[in-house]
């Protein structure tokens, strides 16, 4: 039985720092392009108390960017960031810059797959109907065992 794959990220909340959603237009696609991606986290809520690259600077405050950080960034990441934030080394628009780069580099092999896939509608077709007739060959012996369990022969 297929068992889930949890992260320490139970929401992602939206550029905005609401919930994300696509008509809410505060949401990264994965079919953004590079640029459209580095754009819109460009507009990320971050620290509001915060005026000056120089204002120390608090982490658990910033509304979207370091969430974000926690989630694409590695440990070391997160820790330099964190101190680099706290002591006024770190500017909002430089960690969103760099927080854009890290989730165009994570999304890059999917957004390729995808064009890719986009380009060969026929191979996901045979995916698809290779996929639907596993499943058929499956839910056949489970049904199977089930009429014999109830007596429905």
């Amino acid at each position: 039985e297929p068992q889930p794959k949890l992260n320490a990220c139970s929401l992602i909340c939206g550029l905005d720092g609401n919930k994300m959603g696509k008509s809410f237009k505060n949401d990264i696609k994965i079919s953004d392009t590079a640029e459209d991606t580095a754009k819109k986290i460009m507009t990320a809520i971050t620290d509001r108390s915060r005026l000056r690259k120089d204002d120390l600077g608090h982490p658990d405050e910033c509304e979207v960017a370091f969430k974000y950080w926690k989630i694409f960034g590695s440990e070391d990441e997160i820790a330099k960031i964190r101190t680099e934030c706290e002591h006024g080394l770190r500017g909002c628009a430089q960690c969103k810059r760099e927080l854009g780069t890290k989730i165009n580099e994570r999304f890059a092999q999917i957004r390729e797959k995808r064009v890719y896939y986009e380009n060969h509608i026929d191979e996901v077709k045979d995916i698809l109907e290779a996929g639907s007739q596993k499943a058929r060959c499956e839910a056949g012996k489970i049904l199977k065992e089930v009429r014999s369990l109830v007596k429905m022969y």
